[in-house]
């Protein structure tokens, strides 16, 4: 399965914003699923063995500590989604950069040079 890993290989998913402050850090659009920070590149890499649904269980144990509330798991099942999707459109190896588009109320990813 083709996923968004951050540095170090991480995996990622979108997240946020969570507030109209454009100098904030959810701004960046992804979060590393472990550590729960801002990340604002992204790799597309491959790891064959991972499911989706132990991505959507990644995702909540991420919301989990980031103390948010998913308790039906229907946040959690959509970053895990959005993820695999947004890595589906692209090559293994292809640098992202996320930004939020506020006209279309969506995520816009652009390729960065290596």
């Amino acid at each position: 399965m083709r996923v968004l890993a951050g540095r170090g290989g991480e995996l990622a998913a979108p997240f946020g914003p969570i507030c109209d402050d454009d100098d904030c850090a959810c701004h960046h659009g992804l979060a590393g699923l472990d550590s729960r920070c801002p990340i604002e590149t992204i790799t597309v890499a491959n790891l064959p063995d991972l499911t989706l649904q132990q991505l959507t269980a990644a995702c909540a144990d991420f919301l989990a500590g980031a103390g948010w509330d998913d308790e039906g798991g229907e946040y959690s099942a959509f970053m895990a989604g959005e993820a695999a999707q947004i890595a589906a459109r692209f090559p293994v190896g292809t640098r992202l950069r996320a930004s939020f588009d506020y006209t279309a109320c969506d995520w816009t990813f652009t390729k960065q040079q290596e």
